[in-house]
Parts: structure tokens; sequence; C-alpha cells
């Protein structure tokens, strides 16, 4: 059970931190997935027309773009930037799935398929040679990354985001501060006596949870100095 929060990212972290997190990282999933919709659908509208359009400016326009693809495309392009941005945010550094990283080739599948798809079947019938060409083309722009992020490496970083390879720390002790992990500079001096076997473990314990972020650095100065004071007292 310990390991499996870990993996999720919180271990040691506040409750609101994790609702507004995974608030964040859905509302960004969601929004990029609303955008790649609208950015669909706005060329498929082009390319019902013939693949070529235009709208406004001085000159005679032969083939005029559909009303709404005047605002679906920016519309689009703006909200998908902000919402990988929004989903960005909502990731814990502890670890926990990070969806983002598959945007590129959502995007790329998304434009190939509907290049294929008009490839093989354009408005005026019969094949598109350069529609099919650049269908497999984006197919393959998304395709090398995408197999990276579904291989066992890719997929161990994209859906859990890195993470030790080590066994995680036991659980601490109920009441417990957190966990610490000692550092050289906090080690203790040649000439002091030998620190107790469950101190260091502590120390090492409090500054895990300190790496983590689950504890800031004005928390684990004050859980490291009591650690110290109780052992310096017995």
């Amino acid at each position: 059970m310990y390991n499996k929060v870990m993996a999720l990212g919180v271990e040691g972290v506040p409750a609101t931190r994790v609702v507004w997190k995974t608030a964040l990282l859905t509302l960004g999933t969601l929004g990029f997935v609303f955008s790649l919709t609208l950015l669909s659908r706005g060329m498929r509208s082009v390319l019902d027309v013939g693949g070529f359009c235009a709208q406004g400016g001085p000159y005679e326009i032969r083939t005029p773009c559909p009303k709404s693809v005047g605002w679906i495309v920016p519309v689009s392009i703006f909200t998908g930037i902000a919402s990988v941005g929004v989903g960005f945010l909502g990731i814990f550094r502890q670890g926990g799935p990070r969806p983002y990283v598959f945007a590129w080739s959502a995007l790329f599948l998304a434009l190939g398929w509907n290049f294929l798809e008009y490839g093989f079947d354009p408005p005026g019938g019969g094949t598109s040679a350069g529609w099919l060409v650049c269908g497999v083309a984006f197919v393959i722009m998304a395709g090398i990354p995408l197999v990276f992020l579904l291989s066992p490496a890719g997929a161990r970083w994209s859906f859990w985001g890195p993470r030790d390879d080590g066994a995680t720390p036991p659980p601490h002790p109920a009441g417990a501060p957190g966990t610490y992990h000692l550092r050289a500079s906090e080690l203790p001096h040649e000439d002091a006596p030998e620190p107790r076997g469950d101190m260091v473990e502590e120390l090492e314990r409090l500054a895990t949870l300190h790496d983590r972020g689950a504890l800031d650095d004005h928390e684990y100065e004050i859980a490291k100095n009591a650690v110290l004071h109780d052992e310096a007292e017995s």
C-alpha cells in the first residue's frame, strides 16, 4: 500500500495540495482534448473545400473559408497551449501521471488521421497523393515519440513520472515529523561521539521527505534540530 501511495506522488503532501493539483491536471487534460477536437473539426472544414481557402484582404477570394474556421483554428491553438500549461502545474514532483507528454503525439495523430481519411476519399473523388503523404508524415512524427512513451522505460517516466529505482523507505511511525537524508555537511565531527543508528536512520528519513518536497526547508530544519537535540540529551 505504501509503494502505491508513493507512486502516485501524494505521500506526505497536504490534502489541499493534492486536491487542487488533481483539479489542475484534470482541467488541463480535458481542455487539451477539447482544443484538439476543435482543431480537428476546423481542419476537416478546410479539407471539405479542397484544402485551400482564404478570407479577408483586398483581393478576390476564389475559395472562401467556412465561417467557423476563422475562430475555431486560433481558439483551438491558444486553448491547447494553455491547457498543456495548466496540466503541467497539476503534476506532482514526487511522481504521478504526466499526460501532457502525449500532447505532441495526440496532435499529429489527429492531423495525420484526417489527411489519410481525406487522402483516400477526397471531396472530388479518387485519391489524393499529396494528402496521403502528409498523413503518413504526421503519423510517423507522432508514432516515434509515442513508441518510446509506451515502452517500459518511457512508460515508467510518462505514466508515473521519474522516481528512484531503489526501494522506498518504510512509513515513519505515527506522529513522527517525517523522514530525512543525511548530507555530508551534516555529518558529526570526527571528535564527536558516534551517533546512534536510530538517529541516523531518522535523519535519513527526514531528508528523503525533504528531497521529495513533503517538507519545506523550514520544517526540515525544525525536525532535524529536534532529532539532534534529543540525541544530545540522551
